[in-house]
Order: structure tokens, then C-alpha cells, then sequence
């Protein structure tokens, strides 16, 4: 999940001994993942009370698709490169 999210802003949530996993600050995004197992109960109220636009959990490899959005390169394409230079194109 980490390499998906690498070209973002990305902290994880620490309060009182629990811990969600990444809050991406420039998506306003909170991510836990959790492959095999559930969040406990205090997990659950920090995920919960947290205020940001979007949440998710990544229970499966299904839901690893949430995170395309968050990727800079797909398919051997830099994104943020390839953006910088289509909008310079746009603007000549």
C-alpha cells in the first residue's frame, strides 16, 4: 500500500496508543489496511471521529483499486510528470 501512496503527503494517525495506518494530507484521505485481521474497537472510534473527506479500509486485494487514484505511475507513466507536460502543451 505504501508504494501506491509514496508520491503523496502521507502521515500516520497516532493518538493515545492507537494508530490508523495513513493519512494522506494532500487528498484529505485516512486509510487503514487491514489484510487478515479487523480493527478493535478503539481503532474503529479513532477511524470514526477523525475528520477527513474520504476513509477506507483495505481488507482485500479488491479494494487496493481505491487506491489507483493515489498512484503517480501507472503503467510506466509518471502522472505527474505526464500532467506538467500536457499542461505546458495546453498552454503553448
Amino acid at each position: 500500500i505504501y508504494l501506491k501512496l509514496r508520491h503523496n503527503e502521507i502521515y500516520y494517525l497516532y493518538e493515545n496508543g492507537i494508530e490508523i495506518d495513513f493519512y494522506i494530507k494532500n487528498a484529505d484521505t485516512l486509510i487503514e489496511s487491514k489484510f487478515n485481521s479487523k480493527m478493535n474497537k478503539k481503532q474503529k472510534q479513532l477511524f470514526g471521529s477523525f475528520n477527513a473527506k474520504e476513509k477506507f479500509v483495505i481488507d482485500s486485494v479488491e479494494n487496493l483499486e481505491y487506491l489507483k487514484r493515489f498512484e503517480r505511475i501507472e503503467n510506466g507513466i509518471d502522472r505527474g510528470l505526464y500532467n506538467n507536460q500536457l499542461e505546458q502543451a495546453i498552454h503553448l
